[in-house]
């Protein structure tokens, strides 16, 4: 877990995420987060982000490999719903 934060501590975080998969010379990301209101489906934020990270991953040669949302009764895969392809 690289941290706990509200809504507006994105951008930080994707900092820090790229910071340590650079650190550990990574070749992909799994990134998962979860949602306590119980609804899985992706933000306007995370979707926001997840495509920020994307691309900036990308110029890493980091492939993000998914990003999961993470409820109590289900996990939602942007891969599989074709967010992130």
């Amino acid at each position: 877990m690289l941290g706990v934060g509200a809504h507006s501590s994105h951008s930080s975080r994707i900092a820090d995420i790229l910071r340590r998969a650079v650190e550990l010379h990574a070749g992909g990301l799994l990134l998962a987060h979860n949602h306590p209101s119980g609804s899985a489906k992706p933000s306007r934020a995370d979707l926001k982000a997840t495509a920020r990270l994307r691309e900036l991953a990308d110029g890493l040669d980091i492939r993000l490999i998914d990003h999961l949302i993470v409820t109590r009764s289900t996990v939602y895969s942007m891969v599989r719903k074709r967010v992130i392809e």
